[in-house]
């Protein structure tokens, strides 16, 4: 479009010049010597007044096309009409779009091939479901880490049988399942039983800390030094990438509980992060023994000595408290989910060449390369022509037609970062809704009067 306006101006301009003044009329030519001498000097002066007004009017289309962006005086340069760089351009989408939903948190408590975005039969749900709980799928979640050294698995210090496929659904199991130490007591709570099959919450607690640390040993700076590394939040947003790669040596299961809970790569900094920040690592007090036995007993005893009423009131009670769990469980797993959310963002995936050879990156990863690269790509500084080729100097001499290509990539990539966002946004709307309901409880209404049943129903812990 450009370049026919500068024809056409460069027409007009050719048109409305004194050019046009060169028709002669060779009728009116005088046939005299002398006339003819005088004739032909008019016609040298016309024509050096032409070749004036033409290097005049020259002169101004070349500022003319100087103010549009153009020198004329430069030899023409060929200018490219494709995408920049369509290869890289369309590798960092298709693994921004892949990753995001390998990233995704889950629930794979389900059965094999389960939909876990769309159902199936969708035409998405091949190309969608496959990437379902990926970030814990190689090594699986469900092996346990001594076997699998770098890797965020389950542990056999806290995490309870049967082990599950994604993290946040084992943490649940873990709040309903671990029982008060009493249930490797005697039933009046005065032996211990050291065959206990259970993994009670004063052993798991036992099992985190390892071999206690002496009365002067537990607080110097020496001792709390791989605390300051476990314990840090920057392990689980800093990182674009975890590394899985064990920087230890493969421990047995005894070792492991001499040890304590200690990390043995970037990804396992990340995710003992989050087993003390959710306080996973100091499971809730579950039941006494003895106290919801005697509860259960009454709840369903058969005997005449135990009133409808005592019985109403057991089982009010046992429902209460276990409804009670597992609203607080729910509200729990909600927190649970943005934690390994933000940590899943960052675990490797590996999207193979097929070639052999594996590409790991992750969906943090992906996002910053498609955020970054325009502005500086350190693979394009120099390449082996010695030529500059980062985006901004190729687009300074890309055509319209490129640039124009160039604006509506940004601009899907723009919608992208925009479903991106509205993702998180849903995430803090379940967050604050969960807040609201829970300061609602602090004050819920409440009608007494004389009459009320005192049965001596206790509340749910």
């Amino acid at each position: 479009m450009m370049k026919l306006f500068l024809k056409s101006s460069l027409a007009v301009i050719i048109c409305t010049s004194p050019i046009a003044a060169m028709a002669v009329d060779w009728s009116s030519v005088p046939t005299r010597n002398e006339d003819r001498y005088r004739y032909q000097k008019s016609i040298d002066n016309h024509m050096q007044n032409v070749d004036n007004s033409m290097e005049y009017y020259i002169k101004l289309f070349k500022r003319f096309a100087l103010y549009m962006g153009f020198d004329l005086d430069q030899e023409p340069v060929k200018r490219i009409t494709a995408l920049l760089n369509p290869n890289e351009t369309q590798i960092n989408e298709v693994y921004s779009y892949n990753s995001l939903f390998g990233a995704t948190p889950v629930n794979a408590v389900q059965m094999q091939n389960a939909p876990y975005f769309v159902p199936q039969g969708d035409r998405l749900s091949s190309s969608l479901n496959a990437w379902g709980n990926y970030t814990f799928k190689n090594p699986p979640f469900s092996t346990p880490s001594s076997s699998n050294q770098g890797s965020v698995t389950v542990s056999i210090l806290m995490d309870q049988k049967p082990y599950q496929q994604d993290p946040v659904s084992q943490a649940v199991i873990n709040i309903l399942s671990t029982p008060d130490y009493s249930y490797c007591m005697d039933y009046w709570g005065t032996n211990y039983n050291n065959d206990c099959k259970y993994m009670t919450s004063d052993i798991v607690m036992e099992q985190i800390i390892g071999t206690i640390p002496g009365t002067y040993d537990y607080i110097t700076g020496q001792y709390n030094q791989k605390y300051a590394m476990e314990l840090n939040g920057n392990n689980l947003l800093a990182p674009l990438l975890y590394s899985t790669q064990s920087e230890g040596s493969s421990t047995n299961e005894e070792n492991q509980k001499a040890a304590g809970l200690t990390a043995k790569s970037q990804a396992q900094l990340a995710n003992n992060f989050i087993l003390y920040a959710s306080g996973q690592v100091a499971p809730q007090a579950l039941p006494n023994l003895r106290t919801y036995d005697q509860l259960y007993s009454q709840a369903t005893s058969k005997d005449k000595s135990v009133t409808t009423e005592m019985r109403k009131v057991a089982q009010a009670t046992i429902s209460s408290y276990l409804s009670k769990l597992r609203v607080s469980t729910a509200r729990t797993s909600a927190g649970l989910s943005n934690l390994y959310y933000l940590m899943s963002k960052r675990m490797p995936q590996d999207f193979s060449t097929g070639q052999g050879r594996s590409n790991k990156t992750s969906q943090a990863l992906e996002e910053f390369k498609m955020a970054s690269w325009r502005i500086y790509n350190p693979d394009q500084d120099n390449q082996n022509d010695g030529q500059q080729t980062q985006w901004l100097n190729q687009l300074n001499q890309a055509s319209p037609a490129t640039v124009q290509k160039e604006i509506a990539v940004l601009l899907a990539e723009i919608n992208y970062q925009l479903y991106l966002n509205r993702q998180q946004q849903e995430r803090i709307l379940l967050v604050n809704s969960l807040t609201m309901m829970i300061q609602n409880e602090t004050s819920p209404p409440h009608l007494s009067s004389s009459d009320d049943n005192s049965s001596g129903m206790a509340p749910a812990n």
